[in-house]
């Protein structure tokens, strides 16, 4: 695992030693496996707010390209802006990643079209009425079966206004999605602890029983070894997840950041957390895997307790079986 991950490194900083001339345009670039392009949420600029504009990338089909913690092995996407006087990019911000899988290797990331937001502050001195040019040289690593770097110099050319909105006829729609796929800020209280293999992420006062699928994403890498299953199980209102630690764990952070990812009813709901320090390890009499969950939740209990929602048919039979005397 080390070795893919130096690899991964190695290819990719090979690939962005400098940006081809053939890969400098106003529009889409059509890169190996990827097509790349920045576009804007409104027509034109105003001077003294906020743009919005997007890093488009569409992998080819099978490919994906990578979150911010990429997981075990790949490499975020990078963007280095190159901006007029006045003008001021903020930080990405990053839609709900997938686990990607790569052999024995989990990755994080995206292997559909992703839209990576970034705020634009411009200054009230820039001249109205005239043209703004924004340039992102943009770095990324696509993977399938191999992995391959590619990077793209992107530029978008506005009118600046003096007032008013006129969202794009093709990309609102689009920055709007995407909005909805970014995590939400957690209004529940949540800590962490460790024992001498794993680490566990303790939530409180979380309703999730409705939920079919609980994952956590941890922003920093190097934490938990990412291909390893996440036990979960509830106890007195509280919600524990548990995944062993990465064989390049070297010290407890002081906070534990990451989204917290909740598939119901075929959507995809995220909420950003900082754990604290100090909670308790907790061991479950059968602590249950995402799926075991997720069986637990739709039909009945893996202990054969009933559901904690409406028990099904199933569930009744399965009562029945357990407590038949054994002849």
């Amino acid at each position: 695992m080390l070795i893919l991950r130096q690899l991964s490194n190695l290819f990719f900083l090979l690939g962005v030693t400098a940006f081809s001339a053939a890969a400098f345009a106003n529009g889409p670039v059509q890169s190996e496996h990827v097509e790349a392009e920045l576009v804007a949420e409104t027509t034109y600029a105003v001077p003294g707010e906020t743009l919005w504009v997007a890093i488009r990338l569409n992998p080819d089909a099978g490919w994906h390209t990578y979150w911010q913690n990429p997981g075990d092995s790949g490499l975020a996407t990078r963007v280095d802006w190159q901006l007029e006087e006045g003008i001021q990019a903020g930080d990405i911000q990053w839609p709900l990643p997938h686990q990607e899988k790569l052999g024995e290797l989990t990755n994080y990331g995206y292997s559909e079209q992703t839209f990576h937001l970034v705020p634009i502050t411009l200054s009230k001195n820039i001249a109205v009425d005239s043209d703004i040019t924004l340039t992102a040289l943009t770095s990324w690593l696509v993977c399938k079966d191999i992995c391959i770097p590619g990077d793209a110099e992107l530029t978008l050319t506005l009118p600046t206004r003096p007032e008013g909105t006129e969202k794009h006829p093709v990309w609102a729609t689009f920055f709007a999605e995407t909005r909805e796929n970014l995590p939400k800020k957690a209004a529940f209280d949540s800590r962490f602890s460790s024992n001498a293999d794993s680490l566990q992420l303790q939530i409180s006062d979380a309703n999730f029983d409705d939920q079919s699928e609980i994952e956590f994403y941890p922003y920093k890498t190097g934490l938990v070894a990412h291909n390893a299953t996440q036990e979960i199980f509830s106890q007195n209102k509280n919600l524990y997840l548990t995944q062993k630690k990465s064989e390049y764990f070297s010290e407890l952070p002081k906070k534990l950041s990451g989204v917290l990812v909740v598939k119901q009813n075929g959507s995809r709901l995220g909420y950003e957390l900082t754990a604290r320090a100090g909670g308790t390890f907790t061991q479950a009499e059968t602590a249950k895997t995402a799926e075991q969950a997720k069986a637990e939740i739709s039909g009945c209990r893996v202990c054969f307790r009933c559901c904690r929602s409406k028990p099904s048919p199933l569930c009744a039979v399965r009562t029945a079986l357990a407590q038949k005397p054994t002849p």
